[in-house]
């Protein structure tokens, strides 16, 4: 039913929840499924300030980070995989990323990493729900 299935990952415990539920379901959907798992940071305003740190490759060491952890996840999976680390808009990126990959349906936990930065950044994975051109799957 489901060949190519996307899981954006935000490396909080849900994410991880999100990801094993995934993973379960390309595993019933047999050899045949390819599973991505991404990471998209959001992008970061710095202003003029003189800074110690290049904001840009903490952000990418931190992207890797988390999707290395998602590799135990997969170790043993009778599918093809790969993972991927990118910067944007999270609920922006994945929705072209589906559209434009054929992805047939997105797996996507419905919260992150904090209260805080919804209230901020509003809820991605309601702006996936209202936006994605193939079906959802939202995990609670």
């Amino acid at each position: 039913m489901y060949q190519k299935i996307l899981v954006p990952i935000d490396g909080s415990i849900h994410s991880h929840h999100t990801l094993e539920q995934a993973v379960k379901l390309a595993g019933y959907m047999g050899p045949s499924c390819r599973l991505r798992v991404l990471h998209v940071s959001a992008y970061v305003l710095v202003g003029d300030a003189a800074l110690v740190v290049d904001p840009i490759k903490v952000q990418e060491e931190e992207g890797k980070a988390i999707l290395a952890a998602a590799a135990p996840f997969l170790k043993d999976a009778p599918f093809a995989h790969d993972e991927v680390y990118t910067a944007g808009d999270p609920a922006e990126t994945i929705c072209r990323m589906a559209q434009d990959e054929g992805f047939d349906l997105i797996v996507i936990g419905n919260r992150g990493r904090g209260l805080f930065s919804e209230l901020l950044m509003g809820s991605v994975s309601h702006k996936i729900l209202q936006h994605a051109n193939c079906p959802v799957l939202l995990i609670r």
